[in-house]
């Protein structure tokens, strides 16, 4: 865990994507002893919070090759039927057609996510197989609710004042709460909206605490 802050320091924010850590990190003279992670407690929550992080890795893996299928040999990655609807739409868009269900047909609104569907069209600009399009929306997803973990990880250790139990159930269960991962990783934006929510929320706290 961070060192508590002496008075009159203020807490610095550290990201640090390899380490796969947050860190609340106090002031300047204590910033080499955190960095050196000498401390056990430390330790302990980096290689806690690395498996739970690896783990899902795993299960968001496993979660999106079980919903793929094979056709004449080759596999195939598919979304929600309502993801597919925008993906209808995006494909179209990225194509010249503009956000169409039919080439030529008649300009119906058919989704309720232009952001999302606008992404969409993005990726089907890049060079892969049509049936591995999909796919890059998954990872997508998978990626906001694995960084999402780090959002929650600090908020729950900045209500809990940094206890361990607090923080880690609060990271499982987010990271295997079937709702949010199905609805995610089967191609719907809540896996956008959540890490748009929990960074919110950590902004605010941070916000509040520094007055």
């Amino acid at each position: 865990m961070p060192f508590p802050p002496e008075a009159g320091e203020p807490d610095n924010l550290q990201f640090s994507i390899f380490n796969f850590q947050f860190a609340i990190l106090p002031g300047p003279h204590h910033l080499a002893r955190d960095r050196s992670m000498h401390h056990p407690d430390l330790r302990k929550t980096r290689s806690l919070f690395t498996l739970v992080l690896l783990l899902y890795v795993l299960y968001a893996g496993a979660f999106i090759f079980r919903t793929s299928f094979v056709v004449d040999g080759v596999r195939h990655f598919c979304l929600f039927d309502d993801a597919m609807i925008s993906m209808r739409y995006a494909k179209n868009l990225a194509a010249g057609e503009g956000p169409v269900w039919n080439p030529g047909g008649n300009r119906v609104e058919g989704y309720t996510n232009p952001l999302w569907t606008g992404y969409m069209a993005v990726l089907h600009l890049f060079p892969v197989p049509e049936s591995k399009v999909s796919l890059l929306v998954q990872i997508t997803s998978a990626a906001c609710l694995l960084v999402n973990l780090f959002f929650v990880q600090r908020i729950a250790m900045f209500l809990s004042g940094n206890s361990t139990t607090a923080w880690l159930g609060a990271v499982v269960l987010t990271a295997f709460y079937l709702p949010l991962n199905n609805w995610a990783l089967q191609g719907m934006e809540v896996g956008v909206a959540a890490l748009f929510v929990s960074a919110a929320v950590w902004m605010a706290l941070r916000g509040m605490a520094g007055g």
